[in-house]
């Protein structure tokens, strides 16, 4: 066999090999790679941690991560059907479930720290919660997209810490956004 079919054999293999290696490592194993792949989520079944009360969570409508690294997350109680909620019909349908507050904050670990909010809560609670979100200075926002929702286009906001009362509640548009119907983000 003549040198040069050799050395083209052999520079083909290797390639191939090389290939073969570099396809089937991991992601985060390829040194230097700019474009590491989609990110690898986990499902981690302790989180979070039991809810107090026998509450049981509707509907997710929105979720936010503060400065604290809190989760924060908006839930639709309504959406719970009777037999979910059978505790809180009249009379009771079983002994379990409540429907959870609208808003809850729970830690990393997915302890709850507090929940608040829900129809009734406050005159002008969304129909239909649909977002939260956290801002800077802690105030945190909740908007609806429910049929005769006051909230659209704008938000109620509560004071930093949360819903306290329900005494502390503001309409209005949160900083970042613009007139109904439109959102403006700001990146700083």
């Amino acid at each position: 066999m003549h040198a040069w079919k050799r050395w083209t054999k052999a520079s083909a293999l290797a390639v191939g090999l090389g290939a073969a290696v570099a396809l089937a490592s991991p992601p985060a194993a390829q040194a230097g790679s700019r474009n590491p792949g989609p990110p690898q989520y986990k499902v981690v079944p302790s989180w979070p941690k039991q809810l107090p009360n026998n509450w049981l969570i509707g509907q997710v409508g929105g979720l936010a991560v503060d400065s604290h690294d809190h989760i924060w997350v908006l839930q639709r109680p309504l959406t719970l059907t009777a037999d979910e909620a059978g505790a809180a019909q009249t009379p009771p349908r079983s002994e379990c479930c409540f429907p959870a507050p609208s808003v809850i904050e729970f830690d990393k670990e997915g302890n709850m720290l507090q929940a608040w909010g829900g129809p009734g809560y406050v005159p002008d609670w969304p129909a239909t919660e649909h977002g939260i979100w956290v801002d800077k200075k802690g105030f945190v926002w909740v908007a609806g997209n429910g049929g005769g929702d006051q909230t659209t286009g704008g938000a109620l906001g509560t004071a930093p810490g949360g819903g306290g009362s329900g005494q502390n509640f503001i309409s209005g548009t949160p900083p970042g956004a613009g007139s109904p119907g439109q959102i403006k983000i700001t990146v700083t």
